[in-house]
């Protein structure tokens, strides 16, 4: 794969953890990666991968699949770094979902790509678009739909994707839900660039806070998470992390320096 905006790569860096292939990018070639792919003709799946999501890859099959289907594999946060370090491989940087938006709404208002929001809690993604079309004033939010929707209703919501002429879609209903509902419907919908999100739009639409930013230059924004939603993040966090751990130990012995590695 060729990194639009990298002059003369032929070949990505990337980073295998338990299988997956983390794409090594910076979060600019990230963003023009996309940009570039939503003006193409196809379809292009974009994911986010974390210690809790690369927990996941090892216990679900579905989900890894789905996984190993997108086009460009993102690394988010600290378990992926820390992995990186315990293998001797240079990560070049933390491409969360949350630190990208602004830059990519950013980018996509100058280029004015449409966009539509889809997932969260009723109202969280009409939230966040206010929110947005505030600080971005050409921004194209083309459409808005929270990720609720009984399962007979996945046809009326993807015509109303198709119908907004959205370029990029950005589907927020957490993992593995989001990540197994983007691979089954992406042939059927029209956004060129399909992205799974997460919890991005519960911290922009203002409904969870996000943690201080020296938390997050300290890699401890999931201390933050914690202290936030205690109830449905202590496994992840309590329990997963040190699970995590465990795997990148034994996978790190296992397999030596070339568990973790350059293409």
């Amino acid at each position: 794969m060729v990194i639009e905006g990298v002059a003369e790569q032929s070949n990505l860096n990337r980073l295998s953890v338990f299988g997956i292939d983390i794409d090594n990018i910076t979060m600019q070639q990230a963003i023009n990666w996309i940009i570039n792919r939503s003006k193409r003709e196809g379809k292009s799946v974009v994911s986010f991968v974390n210690a809790h999501n690369l927990n996941q890859v090892v216990t679900k099959s579905e989900y890894r699949r789905s996984i190993l289907r997108s086009d460009l594999i993102l690394p988010d946060g600290s378990g992926v770094k820390i992995a990186s370090v315990m293998n001797g491989v240079d990560l070049k940087e933390n491409v969360n979902g949350t630190d990208m938006l602004p830059l990519l709404c950013d980018a996509i208002s100058s280029e004015a790509i449409p966009v539509y929001l889809l997932g969260a809690k009723q109202g969280v993604a009409e939230a966040m678009a206010r929110k947005l079309k505030i600080q971005y004033k050409n921004l194209n939010i083309v459409g808005c739909e929270h990720g609720y929707f009984p399962k007979q209703e996945t046809g009326d919501v993807i015509a109303r994707i198709n119908r907004s002429g959205a370029k990029i879609l950005l589907v927020a209903m957490g993992t593995p839900h989001q990540e197994i509902w983007i691979d089954r419907f992406k042939l059927i919908l029209q956004p060129t660039v399909i992205i799974g999100v997460g919890g991005l739009f519960d911290f922009y639409s203002g409904r969870i806070p996000r943690a201080p930013i020296w938390f997050r230059d300290w890699g401890c924004e999931w201390v933050w998470r914690l202290l936030q939603e205690p109830e449905r993040m202590w496994r992840r966090y309590l329990l997963g992390n040190p699970l995590f751990l465990f795997r990148i130990f034994l996978m790190t012995l296992k397999r030596g320096s070339r568990n973790v590695k350059y293409n």
